[in-house]
């Protein structure tokens, strides 16, 4: 019980740091709905089970249903880069650009897991990095993103966070939201 009360905590404290950051974005319908799923008992018993295995055979049991919890999770939410790979129709997978409402969520999500993890903005930048290198992602969303985080490095939360909200003030991110070049 006392695991399954840990991973509910841990789960309603990234989902308020979360909403936080989205709230001071202007993206307030985001903020409410991110990670709602995690909730569901299925997911719960899912970590939970992985988390108490000690053996490795324990371990390998419990990867498949917790891969196939993630991936379903990936694919179903739009702050995954996962969800904007394009492959009906075809065997390839073509990474769509990423609206840039579900940027500013994956932003506001790795902030609170930088908060979590006592992270400096410098370190986020690096967690994207990796992520980044396993991952097929738009280059037109990749730019923006990079610009993002490289102004999130250099100056307060405050103005960060007003630039967020107010495009206008940014070539860059006007014209990805335009469609420009």
């Amino acid at each position: 019980m006392k695991d399954y009360l840990k991973y509910y905590w841990s789960v309603f404290k990234h989902r308020t740091l979360v909403r936080h950051y989205c709230f001071k974005a202007g993206q307030y319908k985001l903020g409410i709905t991110h990670d709602l799923d995690k909730y569901k008992i299925s997911y719960a018993k899912i970590t939970v089970k992985r988390k108490r295995a000690v053996h490795p055979l324990d371990m390998e049991k419990t990867l498949e249903p917790f891969q196939l919890m993630e991936h379903f999770h990936d694919r179903t939410h739009p702050y995954h880069f996962e969800f904007w790979l394009d492959n009906l129709n075809s065997r390839k997978n073509n990474p769509m650009k990423i609206p840039y409402k579900y940027i500013i969520e994956i932003i506001c999500n790795w902030i609170a897991i930088a908060k979590e993890n006592k992270w400096c903005p410098e370190e986020i930048y690096s967690y994207y990095r990796h992520l980044r290198d396993g991952k097929i992602i738009n280059h037109r969303t990749d730019k923006v993103i990079n610009y993002l985080l490289d102004y999130y490095k250099k100056v307060p939360a405050t103005v960060f966070f007003y630039l967020l909200k107010h495009t206008e003030e940014s070539i860059v991110l006007t014209n990805y939201i335009e469609n420009k070049n």
